[in-house]
């Protein structure tokens, strides 16, 4: 109705961003995905109904839907993830065939996948699905580039930062007398992290940037600065709120009363940022609440809509000994 579309309209003209992230933008035709694809590249869209999962997987020549009810799906990707955790090659080989077969995941020839999961499907650890050739286990993960995008209409235009090559890193451990030395001991909020700094360090010898430790990584550095740097990298606590997703929060260094530190998921939906990536080795920073349509509220997302265009996040609890060794091989491998 009339009232509804000028509401609407005001709150275009007020709020951009807030529209923008309610309506996601514009959206894409299958035929627009196609014109842009390349010959040896898929998209892979799941889209979660009242009682199936749906998968529409999308190529330069061809359409293909098809569909699970929920509750077998569910078991499938469980069983699956059962299989991994406990590394039993022939449940996931078994699990895997039984997946790519209901969704008729038929994708020779496609090296780069575009996946946009929903519902459920955040859960389906596609890059352990296997195949045996010869004796010989392929696995997704290897074999193809797999892009996670929250949905296919996400297109913004970027400005280049000041600073094209370089990066902005903070590393912040808590201010918790309680330490753990264990090669095991995760980054959760209760103790100091001091892996955190030699994260940093190690960056630091192969990439260019400006680097922030201790009470240096506050959070009005970040505000100030993270919209003129190329790469954001945050070796930082993170605190997800999967009942109200964007209180979900990124632990900085307190430095004043208009900055407590904590830089809260709603804070980033109405930034503007120019980073080509974001590195967030926090736990679980890839993890929240799963929004039926939306996809999953996390701080990764929150990173996405202000304006990064790739972004590297965690599932699970991050070791706080091995990841400063980790970031140490990646950088060099992006460099």
């Amino acid at each position: 109705n009339r009232k509804k579309e000028q509401f609407l309209k005001s709150l275009e003209d007020q709020y951009p961003r807030y529209y923008t992230l309610k309506n996601m933008g514009e959206q894409t035709s299958i035929g627009q995905l196609q014109e842009n694809l390349k010959p040896d590249e898929g998209y892979l869209s799941f889209l979660q109904g009242h009682d199936s999962l749906y998968l529409m997987t999308v190529t330069v020549d061809s359409v293909l839907l098809s569909s699970l009810e929920i509750q077998k799906a569910t078991k499938l990707i469980d069983r699956l993830n059962d299989a991994v955790h406990e590394n039993n090659q022939d449940s996931i080989l078994f699990y895997s065939q039984q997946i790519m077969q209901i969704f008729r995941l038929n994708i020779n020839g496609i090296d780069h996948l575009h996946i946009i999961p929903d519902g459920i499907a955040w859960e389906l650890n596609l890059a352990a699905l296997a195949s045996e050739e010869l004796d010989e286990i392929s696995y997704f993960g290897n074999d193809k580039k797999l892009t996670f995008q929250y949905f296919s209409s996400f297109d913004r235009k970027i400005e280049k930062p000041k600073d094209d090559s370089d990066i902005l890193a903070f590393s912040f451990s808590g201010k918790f007398a309680k330490q753990n030395t264990s090669y095991l001991a995760l980054r959760d909020l209760s103790k100091s992290i001091p892996g955190t700094s030699k994260e940093v360090k190690a960056i630091s010898g192969i990439w260019e940037g400006s680097y922030y430790y201790g009470k240096g990584a506050t959070e009005t550095n970040f505000k100030q600065l993270s919209e003129d740097y190329a790469m954001i990298h945050l070796a930082v606590h993170g605190i997800q709120d999967d009942n109200f997703p964007e209180n979900s929060y990124l632990q900085f260094a307190e430095d004043d009363s208009l900055n407590d530190g904590k830089l809260y998921a709603y804070e980033l939906y109405n930034r503007d940022l120019n980073a080509k990536l974001a590195v967030l080795t926090a736990c679980n920073s890839g993890n929240g609440k799963v929004v039926t349509g939306e996809g999953m509220m996390s701080i990764g997302r929150a990173f996405s809509y202000a304006g990064v265009q790739s972004i590297l996040i965690s599932r699970w609890e991050v070791p706080d000994i091995s990841t400063p060794l980790i970031m140490k091989y990646f950088y060099e491998g992006l460099k």
